[in-house]
């Protein structure tokens, strides 16, 4: 989704939902993967389009929180990809879904959201379903309440 894009989601999210609440989480700030989540995001964006919008964050790259991988919302939409790709992870020479950031569903002890998780990006490796490992925020991290999901079918 294009800047444009995501802050008209964010102004029409908003209006019919209420804003979701959202935090900063610090450097070594523990949390889990919630697992088995099946819900999609509010008119059925990605729940890392969903994140962006939230939290005001449009770049396309952006960095995993929990292991600092580099990754992309939209990796096929990166200028120079399959350079970046092969240049950072020779061994496997480079794959569009390797670099793919998701939107993860997350919980700490807690310190819940009042709708549900908190949404924060992952890479696939690191919110993978049987990634049951607490983590730790490599970074300050903005995180931002599930609001208005709905299960999926």
């Amino acid at each position: 989704m294009t800047e444009e894009e995501l802050r008209q989601y964010r102004e029409d999210f908003i209006a019919e939902n209420g804003e979701p609440e959202t935090q900063v989480w610090a450097v070594g700030t523990t949390f889990y993967n919630a697992h088995k989540t099946n819900r999609r995001a509010w008119r059925g964006v990605s729940w890392i389009n969903y994140w962006r919008a939230m939290t005001g964050y449009y770049d396309n790259a952006m960095y995993c929180a929990a292991c600092n991988k580099k990754i992309f919302a939209e990796p096929e939409q990166f200028d120079g990809a399959m350079a970046f790709m092969s240049n950072y992870d020779p061994a496997k020479g480079g794959s569009f879904q390797d670099y793919q950031a998701e939107g993860a569903h997350l919980f700490r002890n807690g310190i819940n959201a009042d709708e549900g998780y908190w949404i924060i990006p992952l890479c696939k490796k690191c919110n993978h379903p049987t990634n049951t490992a607490q983590m730790t925020c490599k970074f300050e991290v903005t995180v931002c309440e599930e609001l208005a999901a709905t299960e999926e079918e």
